[in-house]
Protein backbone atom coordinates (compact mmCIF):
# COMPACT_ATOMS: atom_id res chain seq x y z
CA UNK A 1 0.00 0.00 0.00
CA UNK A 2 2.92 2.01 1.09
CA UNK A 3 4.19 1.61 -2.38
CA UNK A 4 1.09 2.19 -4.21
CA UNK A 5 0.77 5.95 -2.60
CA UNK A 6 4.43 7.05 -3.14
CA UNK A 7 3.75 6.02 -6.76
CA UNK A 8 0.52 8.51 -7.03
CA UNK A 9 2.58 11.03 -5.20
CA UNK A 10 5.42 10.53 -7.76
CA UNK A 11 2.87 10.78 -10.40
CA UNK A 12 0.92 13.86 -9.77
CA UNK A 13 4.53 15.48 -8.86
CA UNK A 14 5.35 14.69 -12.31
CA UNK A 15 1.57 15.76 -13.87
CA UNK A 16 2.41 18.94 -11.98
CA UNK A 17 5.70 19.74 -12.92
CA UNK A 18 4.33 18.77 -16.89
CA UNK A 19 1.82 21.45 -16.82
CA UNK A 20 3.73 24.05 -15.08
CA UNK A 21 6.25 23.77 -18.35
CA UNK A 22 3.12 23.99 -20.59
CA UNK A 23 2.40 27.01 -19.38
CA UNK A 24 5.55 29.43 -18.89
CA UNK A 25 3.92 32.10 -21.09
CA UNK A 26 0.33 34.34 -20.70
CA UNK A 27 -3.22 33.80 -21.42
CA UNK A 28 -4.59 35.74 -23.90
CA UNK A 29 -7.03 37.00 -21.66
CA UNK A 30 -4.32 38.12 -18.84
CA UNK A 31 -2.61 39.77 -21.86
CA UNK A 32 -5.69 41.99 -22.85
CA UNK A 33 -5.98 42.68 -19.65
CA UNK A 34 -2.89 44.22 -19.19
CA UNK A 35 -2.72 46.42 -22.59
CA UNK A 36 -6.05 47.96 -21.47
CA UNK A 37 -5.01 49.36 -18.33
CA UNK A 38 -1.40 50.39 -19.76
CA UNK A 39 -4.03 51.70 -22.93
CA UNK A 40 -5.97 53.79 -19.97
CA UNK A 41 -2.94 54.74 -17.68
CA UNK A 42 -1.11 56.36 -21.17
CA UNK A 43 -4.51 58.42 -22.31
CA UNK A 44 -4.60 59.43 -18.39
CA UNK A 45 -0.94 60.75 -18.92
CA UNK A 46 -1.23 62.54 -22.02
CA UNK A 47 -4.55 64.37 -20.59
CA UNK A 48 -2.40 65.49 -17.66
CA UNK A 49 0.41 66.65 -19.57
CA UNK A 50 -0.67 67.53 -23.01
CA UNK A 51 2.26 69.79 -23.92
CA UNK A 52 -0.08 72.04 -26.00
CA UNK A 53 -2.36 72.91 -22.96
CA UNK A 54 0.50 73.46 -20.60
CA UNK A 55 2.22 75.67 -22.93
CA UNK A 56 -0.90 78.11 -23.46
CA UNK A 57 -0.88 77.97 -19.65
CA UNK A 58 2.33 79.17 -19.77
CA UNK A 59 1.87 81.75 -22.08
CA UNK A 60 -1.06 82.78 -20.29
CA UNK A 61 0.55 83.27 -16.86
CA UNK A 62 3.28 85.60 -19.21
CA UNK A 63 0.02 87.13 -20.23
CA UNK A 64 -1.07 87.85 -16.67
CA UNK A 65 2.62 89.35 -15.68
CA UNK A 66 2.46 91.65 -18.57
CA UNK A 67 -1.28 92.81 -17.51
CA UNK A 68 -0.15 93.59 -14.18
CA UNK A 69 3.64 95.19 -15.58
CA UNK A 70 1.09 97.75 -17.91
CA UNK A 71 -1.24 98.51 -14.79
CA UNK A 72 1.52 99.21 -12.68
CA UNK A 73 3.27 101.49 -15.25
CA UNK A 74 0.17 103.33 -15.48
CA UNK A 75 -0.39 103.53 -11.59
CA UNK A 76 3.04 104.70 -11.79
CA UNK A 77 2.90 107.31 -14.31
CA UNK A 78 -0.22 108.63 -12.35
CA UNK A 79 0.94 108.97 -9.49
CA UNK A 80 4.08 110.73 -11.10
CA UNK A 81 2.12 113.64 -12.42
CA UNK A 82 3.88 116.70 -12.00
CA UNK A 83 0.19 118.27 -12.67
CA UNK A 84 -1.08 117.06 -9.44
CA UNK A 85 -3.89 115.89 -11.39
CA UNK A 86 -3.04 112.63 -11.51
CA UNK A 87 -4.47 111.25 -14.72
CA UNK A 88 -3.70 107.59 -16.46
CA UNK A 89 -1.35 107.98 -19.64
CA UNK A 90 -3.57 108.14 -22.91
CA UNK A 91 -2.03 105.29 -24.56
CA UNK A 92 1.01 102.62 -24.23
CA UNK A 93 4.43 104.69 -25.52
CA UNK A 94 7.17 102.21 -25.44
CA UNK A 95 10.73 103.31 -25.42
CA UNK A 96 12.91 102.62 -28.16
CA UNK A 97 10.76 101.49 -31.00
CA UNK A 98 8.26 103.00 -32.57
CA UNK A 99 7.22 105.76 -30.21
CA UNK A 100 7.39 108.70 -32.11
CA UNK A 101 3.47 109.11 -32.05
CA UNK A 102 2.88 108.90 -28.46
CA UNK A 103 2.83 112.19 -26.53
CA UNK A 104 1.21 111.77 -23.13
CA UNK A 105 4.22 109.91 -21.29
CA UNK A 106 6.26 107.00 -21.22
CA UNK A 107 4.80 103.20 -20.14
CA UNK A 108 8.56 102.31 -20.24
CA UNK A 109 9.56 98.29 -21.14
CA UNK A 110 6.39 97.92 -22.81
CA UNK A 111 7.77 96.91 -26.41
CA UNK A 112 5.16 98.33 -29.07
CA UNK A 113 3.59 101.74 -29.78
CA UNK A 114 0.68 102.61 -32.17
CA UNK A 115 -1.36 104.81 -29.80
CA UNK A 116 -4.59 105.59 -29.24
CA UNK A 117 -6.96 104.89 -26.49
CA UNK A 118 -7.92 101.14 -27.28
CA UNK A 119 -5.52 100.85 -29.99
CA UNK A 120 -4.05 97.03 -29.97
CA UNK A 121 -0.18 96.98 -29.23
CA UNK A 122 2.29 94.08 -29.17
CA UNK A 123 4.66 93.24 -26.58
CA UNK A 124 7.72 91.60 -27.59
CA UNK A 125 8.14 87.91 -26.33
CA UNK A 126 4.01 87.54 -24.90
CA UNK A 127 2.11 85.86 -27.38
CA UNK A 128 -2.11 86.56 -26.87
CA UNK A 129 -4.79 84.50 -28.57
CA UNK A 130 -5.46 86.30 -32.03
CA UNK A 131 -5.58 90.09 -30.61
CA UNK A 132 -2.98 92.00 -29.29
CA UNK A 133 -3.09 94.18 -25.52
CA UNK A 134 -5.30 96.58 -25.25
CA UNK A 135 -5.15 99.63 -23.22
CA UNK A 136 -7.85 102.36 -22.62
CA UNK A 137 -7.82 105.28 -20.04
CA UNK A 138 -10.49 106.69 -18.25
CA UNK A 139 -8.87 109.70 -17.01
CA UNK A 140 -8.45 110.18 -14.04
CA UNK A 141 -11.17 107.50 -12.67
CA UNK A 142 -8.83 104.36 -13.98
CA UNK A 143 -8.02 102.20 -16.81
CA UNK A 144 -8.86 99.12 -18.45
CA UNK A 145 -6.29 96.82 -20.03
CA UNK A 146 -7.33 93.34 -21.52
CA UNK A 147 -5.86 90.57 -24.11
CA UNK A 148 -6.87 87.89 -25.12
CA UNK A 149 -6.15 84.16 -23.68
CA UNK A 150 -4.41 81.26 -24.73
CA UNK A 151 -5.87 78.51 -22.47
CA UNK A 152 -9.38 80.15 -20.95
CA UNK A 153 -11.02 78.19 -18.48
CA UNK A 154 -14.31 77.64 -20.56
CA UNK A 155 -15.61 79.25 -23.49
CA UNK A 156 -17.20 82.47 -21.99
CA UNK A 157 -13.95 83.64 -20.42
CA UNK A 158 -11.77 83.92 -23.41
CA UNK A 159 -10.33 87.63 -22.35
CA UNK A 160 -7.71 88.13 -19.51
CA UNK A 161 -8.71 91.58 -18.30
CA UNK A 162 -7.91 94.76 -15.41
CA UNK A 163 -10.40 97.00 -15.13
CA UNK A 164 -8.64 99.09 -12.46
CA UNK A 165 -10.16 99.97 -9.97
CA UNK A 166 -12.67 97.50 -10.27
CA UNK A 167 -10.63 94.83 -10.16
CA UNK A 168 -8.55 93.41 -7.77
CA UNK A 169 -6.07 91.54 -9.94
CA UNK A 170 -6.36 90.55 -13.68
CA UNK A 171 -8.92 87.55 -14.34
CA UNK A 172 -10.80 85.78 -17.32
CA UNK A 173 -13.37 87.37 -18.37
CA UNK A 174 -15.88 87.18 -21.04
CA UNK A 175 -15.28 90.76 -22.88
CA UNK A 176 -12.38 92.94 -23.66
CA UNK A 177 -11.54 96.39 -23.08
Amino acid sequence: MIDITARKVNIRKEVDMRNKIAQKGFTLIELLIVIVIIGVLAGIVIVILNPAVQRNRARDSVLLASINKIGAEAQAYANSDITGVGTYPTCAQIVGTTAGTCTNGTLKNILTCPCGAGTQFTISGVTTGTQGFRYVPNGVIGFCISAQANNPPDTTNTYMKYNYPGDAAPSYQATAC
